[in-house]
């Protein structure tokens, strides 16, 4: 089952967050949080169960399923809903 988009908790950032979001802010056009890596298989992916397993890792993780956002210039945290 697909993770529920909607937004269950607004609350305000931890202190962590909040300087995670302060950084990154300040760091917009640099992509310092952002890593990429090509990983090659050797045969076709199976996309249903590359699905299947990238959904479980966000029912089970909350921190994958939260957003910083501002609101009023604060940081926000916005944490979806991870379905059943």
């Amino acid at each position: 089952k697909e993770i529920d988009a909607s937004v269950s908790n607004v609350g305000p950032a931890s202190f962590a967050q909040e300087s995670f979001w302060s950084a990154a802010r300040a760091y917009r056009n640099q992509p310092i949080f952002n890593e990429a890596e090509i990983v090659c298989f050797g045969r076709p992916l199976n996309v249903s169960a590359l699905n299947y397993a990238v959904n479980a890792l966000l029912r089970r993780h909350e921190l994958l399923r939260t957003l910083l956002r501002a609101k009023d210039g604060v940081a926000v945290c916005l944490k979806f809903d991870a379905g059943a």
